[in-house]
């Protein structure tokens, strides 16, 4: 178990690869679901070892339905930012929290 702010995370061991090897993999099976269902993206920048991807405001609802539909491994996290209002919900249960949707900035993990 890790502690993610006041949240306990369970841990899966060690890592096979290095951190931006992960990000790498992580990021392209993001690019590859949203190329799949027409959601235009593009590189924003990087944070520490993540690789930040933009999307069009008008497509966010797409943008959350395939990442719901495509990342069913149990696990996945959400971190929406809305101003100063922020939180984290399971992938799978983001689109039943209209804040989500309305968020400015995900972050998936």
């Amino acid at each position: 178990m890790a502690r993610q702010g006041s949240r306990r995370v369970e841990v899966f061991g060690p890592l096979d690869r290095s951190f931006e090897e992960l990000a790498h993999d992580y990021a392209g099976r993001i690019v590859s679901t949203f190329e799949a269902h027409s959601v235009d993206t593009f590189v924003v920048g990087r944070d520490r070892d993540a690789i930040v991807l933009g999307i069009e405001l008008e497509q966010r609802s797409d943008a959350l339905d395939a990442l719901v539909q495509a990342l069913r491994e149990p696990g996945w996290l959400l971190d929406w930012e809305d101003g100063s209002r922020s939180g984290t919900v399971a992938l799978r249960k983001s689109r039943r929290r209209r804040v989500v949707l309305r968020a400015r900035r995900w972050r998936i993990y």
